[in-house]
């Protein structure tokens, strides 16, 4: 339950934001306040293309510090099944 939403998550309501998608990058709760301000301003801003390019621009800076993986311990190999191709994280020897 989102705290002062008294609807279910099953009726559109507003934005739902999973937290999973951001601390696995390693964000934490101190960055939490920066990621609402973003979207508030785009939200706040739709029809500003000048406003939406410079959050885009914020993101990608605050991003850029937080890889959706990290780099130096996985390595990436490709596997093919019965003619599909799967992509596998394994940790790195090193």
């Amino acid at each position: 339950m989102v705290p002062f939403d008294s609807r279910t998550p099953f009726t559109t309501s507003g934005i739902r934001v999973g937290t999973p998608a951001i601390t696995t990058r390693g964000l934490k709760e101190n960055h939490m306040p920066a990621i609402v301000d973003l979207i508030d301003e785009v939200i706040s801003n739709t029809e500003n293309e000048e406003i939406i390019n410079k959050v885009r621009g914020r993101v990608n800076e605050m991003m850029a510090e937080f890889h959706c993986l990290p780099t130096n311990t996985f390595k990436l190999k490709m596997a093919s099944v019965t003619g599909a191709i799967f992509f596998v994280f394994t940790p790195s020897s090193s």
